[in-house]
Parts: structure tokens; sequence; C-alpha cells
């Protein structure tokens, strides 16, 4: 919610309330304890809206104080363009298939 583009997005599809961006802000879902799900994160550090836009710190902090599992991990030399997708995203996952439980917490 902290980042212009996330501002306009949520604005124009949620309206003015910023109590309603809460409800879909991936920071602020941790940080209200949220269920946790496999999240794993590859980014370039040479992505010219990490600072400004994606504010990768602040979600790693969320993380980090809600004691969520994330697997982050940043790359050097990759920026935000279609090689860095097809460079990581050709492979298979890190993360572990979900399992049942992992979908739908109650079961």
């Amino acid at each position: 919610m902290d980042c212009p583009w996330g501002q306009k997005a949520f604005k124009t599809y949620l309206g003015e309330d910023e109590e309603e961006w809460s409800k879909y802000d991936t920071c602020a879902l941790i940080e209200a304890g949220a269920p946790e799900l496999p999240m794993l994160i590859d980014q370039g550090l040479a992505d010219e809206f990490l600072d400004e836009q994606l504010l990768l710190e602040e979600l790693e902090s969320a993380c980090v104080q809600a004691d969520y599992q994330a697997i982050i991990r940043r790359h050097r030399g990759y920026d935000h363009s279609y090689f860095f997708y097809r460079h990581f995203y050709r492979r298979p996952s890190a993360l572990p298939r979900p399992t049942s439980r992992a979908l739908n917490p109650r079961s």
C-alpha cells in the first residue's frame, strides 16, 4: 500500500477506503496473521523499480516480524525484463507442492 503503483491500483479497483486495500496488500495480510502459504520471490537487483515501487525490504521485514516463512532470492545483474522471468521461471519451482491443508487451512 506504500508504493505509487499499489496505491493507484487499489484506488482504481477498490476505491478510496484504505482499510479495504489492506485486505489485498501482502504486507498488511502478513502483519495481520494471514495463514502461511509457500512464498518464493526471485528479485533482480538491477530492477529499476526495486527501490521505489517493489519495496522488497518492506515485505521481508513483515515476514521476519510475523515469523512468516518466505524464500527471497536476490540476483545481481537482472532487471525487470522478460529475460529475467524466462531465466528463472522455466526451471521447476524450489517450493514444495501445496498440500490440501495448505490450500484450505480449516481442513
